[in-house]
């Protein structure tokens, strides 16, 4: 749970009111807590002191930095659970699958992963668009089943 202090008591240097919406939003994102200090703030994440005595524009840098090295790393991970669902769903005695429509189930899957947008790779009305998007359907019933699953356990 995030908690930006805000209160009226905070030292000195923490002016909240210049934090900008995406600081606030990229701590919350990455379970951080922003706090005031004498000299401006300081990042907390589980107790531990992440960045100290920034001023605002330097915790939305900070920030910014820490989300897209977080996110390279999460890329590959993320990418590899797709797989290994996909790997999972198609590793079984079922109906054989074109490419295209493996192509969009794996699509769905990094979608869900990593939250980044579908892409239309095949021009709209083709067959292979056809499949592509059915493959997408597909992907999303992988997630649910494996959310379910999760929930359940």
């Amino acid at each position: 749970m995030t908690t930006t202090t805000t209160s009226s008591t905070a030292p000195a240097g923490a002016d909240f009111t210049q934090l900008t919406p995406i600081a606030l939003v990229l701590a919350a994102q990455h379970d951080m807590e922003i706090v005031g200090c004498s000299k401006g703030f300081n990042v907390l994440r589980d107790g531990d002191l992440l960045s100290s005595d920034c001023s605002a524009s330097e915790i939305e840098e900070w920030l910014e930095g820490y989300d897209a090295g977080h996110d390279a790393g999460m890329n590959a991970g993320a990418q590899r659970l797709a797989d290994q669902l996909l790997d999972a769903a198609f590793s079984v005695p079922r109906d054989p699958r074109s490419s295209q429509y493996k192509a969009g189930a794996r699509a769905a899957l990094v979608f869900r992963t990593e939250e980044t947008p579908i892409p239309q790779p095949y021009p709209a009305g083709s067959v292979e668009a056809d499949a592509f998007s059915a493959g997408i359907e597909e992907g999303h019933a992988i997630w649910r089943r494996v959310q379910a699953a999760a929930g359940a356990a």
